[in-house]
């Protein structure tokens, strides 16, 4: 029944609070601007709302970074942090009516559906988080050796969520978390304020949800700056599959809700309705007269189903479609046009004979607009509901088992809803394949995205390698024998402006692996998200601390230091090449050093003996000239070494500096060669800050036999491994991979298998269940 009331409803709430949360306080934009929100049934100002921008980012990320690094919250337990979350949640049930009520009137959806089902899932979800906090715990892995083995999982860091406004609240809570700093709110616009926190240098980790067009930017942003992972829950345009066998009744309601939630304006709708053509024109009939039903009115009335669109700018989209849906040959059988003359109310809008070349089947409407498509057998729509760019979710209606299991399994979606729609428990992950994201949010995944893998591996009382082409082939000569079929691995030698580049924006390639240096991995995930958003593995660059304590036994922390520093002639992206050295035992570390450098033989890389052979190539060669040459210059004691050996190939003497200080591009560049640079630093509060301050975190070493430093420094250190005792343990079953601007992901152990798995969710309802 299409009637809007001419008088709209009072909203039963008041607007108390239009500012920006910062710091643990209700404040101005620092521009002093605000912009209009407007009441979507008549396009009147509802009230005008601080307009944040970059300063205000800033501000928030100053807060939050404070917060995270010195302020209480992360110093609580789990179940500290549990009880405020709880309360939280209680507090969000206390005033679920007035939270209900501000969101249908911002918004436009039914005050039935805020009230009795969004702000409750909001609590539940608080809920949910809040009794994961104190049951996140890591692993202890077997080693190939005399190695004790931990797998922690540790706060990612400052996390910057740019939040959209179909669903702000549930997305709110499947992002957020709490006291001063710990939760700060800036409203502004995407080229402004979303654009500032894509790009923020201190922010750790983000999350976006909106468009897939967006998405990409975002993404983009996030590369060019810090390297930050992202997680991207975008773009849908889902399937709807009505079999042959279904309940027609059943299925055209299911179908209805699928698309007509939320005003259409659900990333998930099912907005691609295909139908069995025995049972498509009986279906089409009973959607036409389901439409013509739904009641659309103002959402604070009960009983409304559906309210106004959510501003003029959604609506006039809309109405694009629907004359774009007309003009493309399908057939208009309910609907079509706008209710009324105020306010942004579309008619419920059903459209049959529609084909999937047409604008209304492929593009995201984002609004009550049906799409009903014909098709013949199971092979058939398993084919045409993965063509697409999208992968969201897909909803079946079938009693066919087989039915069933078959399109569960061969939807490339993150979501399959079976007999079912739109069921978001707190349990159940959520995210797309493809173009429609990365990552996942609720349940236990959500949680994964906001924590990063460290190791620390005890010494008992995958390194950056140029490969020839020969080699490659010959590998890959090895794999063909082993019986690996044709076409599974492929080898493409080539250079990175070229081939590399060809891998990284290819639309057909749907996983990318990079390792190499931090500037081209940021170009790598540029033209991921420029393509089809495949989601990256980046093992990058690292600047890597080796720390020796006052208490270390100097011969062995010497030896040890050497050998993290020259493995592999210094080519080692975790190499330990900034040495730090306890001021007490400085000079003698200095001088052993020094003659250790001196000892080591340089030579042919297949005469026994050799500890060390030429650099890979010219390049490489020059490149380490160079800082060797600036480090002289900048005023380090060169002790050892610092020139070539011999005038035939790319040989590099051992090389020592002492008195580095840590501005000094030695200190801070990645050299890749054997040039070890030794600085000396006091107590462990400054260790900690000054091995923490760098762009890179891919591994770190401590020399101690102090358990209480040790345990200390493993968790303060940020980085993806710390070796305790040792260094260069590459173990198959130890997680490999950098914090910061040292990489995403993890390669080795079961956390590199997990790069290579997508995260579907299959929803069953189940009657009269003999346990929940």
């Amino acid at each position: 029944m299409f009637s809007v009331a001419a008088e709209p409803i009072t909203p039963p709430v008041e607007v108390h609070h239009t500012q920006l949360l910062i710091d643990g306080k209700f404040v101005d934009s620092a521009s002093g601007k605000t912009f209009p929100t407007l009441d979507p049934r008549t396009g009147e100002v509802i009230a005008h709302v601080a307009e944040g921008d970059l300063e205000d980012v800033n501000r928030a990320v100053s807060a939050a970074r404070k917060a995270f690094d010195e302020g209480p919250w992360p110093k609580m337990t789990g179940y500290e942090r549990s009880c405020i979350l709880n309360r939280f949640a209680d507090l969000i049930e206390k005033h679920n009516d007035e939270i209900a009520a501000l969101e249908t009137w911002d918004n436009g959806k039914p005050y039935e559906h805020t009230s009795q089902k969004e702000v409750p899932l909001v609590t539940r979800l608080m809920r949910y988080y809040a009794g994961w906090a104190d049951k996140i715990h890591g692993l202890v892995v077997p080693a190939d050796g005399p190695y004790h083995v931990q797998v922690l999982h540790e706060p990612i860091g400052v996390a910057g969520q740019i939040i959209p406004w179909n669903f702000p609240l549930m997305m709110f809570a499947w992002k957020a978390g709490m006291p001063a700093g710990v939760l700060n709110v800036v409203s502004g616009f995407g080229p402004t304020a979303g654009a500032a926190i894509a790009s923020h240098m201190d922010i750790d980790k983000l999350v976006f949800t909106g468009s897939t067009v967006t998405g990409k930017i975002v993404l983009e942003l996030a590369a060019r700056s810090n390297l930050k992972p992202a997680t991207l829950e975008l773009g849908g345009k889902s399937p709807m599959i009505i079999m042959d066998d279904a309940d027609i009744d059943q299925a055209v309601e299911l179908a209805h809700f699928a698309l007509f939630f939320n005003q259409g304006q659900c990333c998930c709708a099912g907005s691609r309705t295909f139908v069995h053509e025995r049972v498509y024109d009986e279906f089409v009939e009973k959607s036409k007269a389901r439409a013509l039903k739904r009641i659309v009115g103002d959402p604070f009335k009960n009983g409304v189903e559906q309210g106004p669109q959510v501003d003029e700018k959604q609506f006039s989209k809309i109405m694009h479609y629907i004359k774009s849906g007309v003009d493309s040959g399908a057939t208009l059988v309910a609907g079509g046009d706008r209710i009324g003359d105020k306010g942004f109310y579309v008619q419920p809008t059903v459209f049959s004979d529609v084909k999937d070349e047409m604008a209304i089947a492929r593009e995201d409407i984002f609004g009550p607009v049906q799409s009903i498509l014909k098709f013949k057998d199971l092979n058939e729509i398993i084919q045409r509901a993965n063509a697409t760019e999208y992968g969201l979710a897909a909803g079946v209606f079938t009693n066919n088992m087989n039915t069933a299991n078959t399109l569960m399994r061969a939807l490339r979606v993150g979501t399959v809803w079976l007999n079912c729609f739109h069921v978001f428990d707190a349990t159940i992950p959520f995210g797309g394949y493809k173009m429609s994201g990365q990552g996942r949010e609720k349940g236990i995944d959500s949680l994964k995205n906001y924590l990063q893998v460290g190791q620390t591996r005890y010494m008992d009382s995958s390194s950056q390698l140029m490969v020839h082409i020969m080699c490659k082939f010959c590998t890959s000569q090895l794999v063909l024998q082993a019986g690996m079929p044709a076409g599974v691995l492929n080898v493409v030698s080539g250079f990175g402006p070229t081939a590399g580049a060809a891998i990284a924006s290819h639309m057909d390639i749907d996983k990318l692996v990079f390792t190499g240096s931090t500037v081209t991995g940021k170009i790598v995930l540029e033209l991921a998200a420029r393509s089809n958003l495949k989601p990256a593995t980046l093992e990058l660059g690292g600047k890597s601390p080796m720390i020796i304590m006052d208490d270390a036994d100097i011969d062995q922390a010497v030896e040890l230091a050497h050998f993290a520093l020259f493995f592999n002639q210094g080519q080692c992206c975790c190499a330990g090449s900034r040495t730090f050295v306890h001021e007490r035992v400085y000079d003698e570390f200095v001088e052993k050093s020094k003659a250790r450098a001196l000892k080591r033989i340089v030579g042919d890389p297949f005469k026994n003996g050799v500890e060390q052979g030429p650099q890979v190539d010219e390049k490489q060669f020059s490149k380490i000239m160079h800082y060797i040459k600036s480090g002289v210059d900048s005023g380090a004691t060169l002790v050892a070494g610092g020139d070539r050996i011999g005038d035939k190939g790319f040989y590099v003497q051992p090389t020592v500096f002492s008195d580095v200080k840590d501005e000094m591009a030695i200190a801070r560049e990645d050299i890749f060669g054997p040039v070890q640079s030794i600085l000396k630093f006091k107590d462990l509060n400054e260790i900690i800050q000054r091995a923490n301050a760098t762009e890179y975190g891919l591994a770190a070493g401590v020399f101690t036999n102090n358990m209480n430093t040790a345990n200390t420094l493993m968790r303060a250190l940020r980085v993806g491994t710390v070796w305790l005792n040792c260094f260069h343990v590459f173990d198959a079953t130890i997680p490999f991979g950098g914090y910061k601007m040292s990489g995403q992901g993890r390669e080795k152990g079961i956390d590199s298998l997990k790069n290579y798995l997508q995260v579907k969710a299959v929803v069953t309802p189940v009657k009269n269940p003999a346990w929940l």
